[in-house]
């Protein structure tokens, strides 16, 4: 009611004498710059937390307008009675207000006719919401980016709007700086600040699988989490199938920087054989796979192991004895050496002949 009384009174006071005499006389009226509305990263969170190389992730962005509610400007001008000059006088700078209803620019005109003196005021009220024209991620060499955000809305005084990103990261490890933009906007178009905001991502793995003990009856193992990210439905497999049981062993979640045992129970009949472990875990709805730890089962008789030892070393790392004579023949210093000996040899036979002739 009160917003149409005052809509009333402006074309009244449009058509009255006054009015048009404060028309024809006022040139320019300067007024303290439009506020305009403010927006800023409130907050942001990744899922994962931490990437894998070559993970998937959605990167949360929550835009909050910062100003707290719509903003009312009260201006006071003075006539003189000759109408030849014109005073402007600022009687309440800028007022915060619940009043949010009503066209962008709201004007209620109270008048005052004093003997001499017409005093008029003038309010109006902004209302501070932000139009969010643009907003991405700005894709580089390292991260994809699968999505963006055009036109995305208004967001009204004090309160927040939740932008959500697809990525992929990279394949090498490391710390990146992803860099997000938004464009905004008054609900007249003209352009307000915009946003430029820094985000950090962190790209890390390392799950080790460690042999602890092996032995005729149990292999213990132990799954460390070296990496910045916490590690779910994580569960340890072997194989070949029939050498130990269970077939594989569930762990679940490991938090970055622990560990956890685990036991395979070997079968009768597998000593000697090799059997072979590897994790298997999600990140987010990424699933990896780590390499493979290869263990050899030892053997309850130790007297049995030495002789499938040696022969292994007979069947399978079977080498011929070195043939002495084609060792010389290939060798020509042996052939010197042997030329050498058989001269000599010779020669002191000869000698030792002639001094028994003599």
């Amino acid at each position: 009611m009160n917003r149409y009384f005052g809509w009333l009174l402006i074309v009244l006071l449009i058509s009255s004498p006054v009015r048009a005499g404060i028309a024809s006389d006022v040139k320019s009226l300067e007024y303290m710059p439009e506020p305009e509305p403010a927006v800023m990263v409130y907050d942001y969170r990744l899922e994962p937390a931490v990437l894998c190389p070559g993970d998937i992730g959605l990167l949360t962005v929550t835009l909050k307008n910062t100003q707290d509610d719509t903003i009312e400007r009260n201006i006071k001008l003075k006539l003189s009675e000759s109408q030849e000059e014109i005073k402007k006088e600022v009687t309440s700078d800028w007022i915060r207000t619940s009043e949010s209803q009503g066209p962008l620019w709201q004007h209620t005109i109270e008048r005052e006719i004093k003997p001499g003196v017409t005093d008029l005021t003038t309010r109006t009220y902004y209302p501070m919401d932000a139009y969010i024209k643009d907003a991405h991620i700005r894709e580089n060499r390292n991260f994809k980016v699968y999505n963006r955000f055009r036109n995305a809305g208004l967001v009204g005084p004090a309160r927040k709007v939740d932008l959500v990103f697809k990525l992929k990261a990279p394949l090498v490890r490391g710390i990146y700086m992803l860099e997000f933009i938004a464009d905004v906007e008054n609900t007249n178009g003209k352009s307000s600040k915009g946003v430029r905001y820094f985000i950090p991502v962190i790209v890390d793995d390392g799950v080790t699988l460690m042999p602890v003990e092996t032995t005729a009856d149990e292999i213990r193992l132990e799954v460390i989490n070296e990496g910045s990210a916490d590690l779910n439905s994580l569960y340890v497999a072997a194989s070949p199938a029939g050498i130990v049981e269970p077939a594989r062993i569930y762990v679940g979640r490991i938090k970055s920087g622990e560990s956890n045992i685990v036991a395979f129970r070997v079968k009768n009949g597998s000593e000697g054989s090799n059997v072979s472990f590897k994790t298997i875990f999600r990140n987010g709805i990424n699933r990896h796979e780590s390499g493979t730890v290869t263990v050899r089962l030892p053997y309850s008789n130790p007297q049995r192991e030495e002789a499938d030892v040696r022969t292994a070393n007979l069947i399978g790392d079977e080498t011929p004895a070195p043939d002495t004579q084609k060792l010389h023949s290939s060798s020509p210093y042996a052939l010197i050496i042997i030329t050498v000996l058989i001269i000599a040899a010779c020669l002191a036979y000869k000698y030792r002949g002639r001094g028994g002739e003599s």
